[in-house]
């Protein structure tokens, strides 16, 4: 779920900022379908 809850509770995990714009992840995701949905509605 992206949190950790020990010790202290629903505290965000996080990742790097270089990393989330490196990978082109900066402004979260473009689809919340799995790629192979994402593939076979588009065509």
């Amino acid at each position: 779920d992206g949190y950790i809850n020990i010790p202290t509770t629903a505290e965000e995990v996080g990742y790097p900022e270089w990393w989330l714009k490196e990978v082109g992840y900066d402004k979260g995701p473009i689809s919340y379908k799995r790629p192979t949905e994402a593939d076979t509605t588009n065509k």
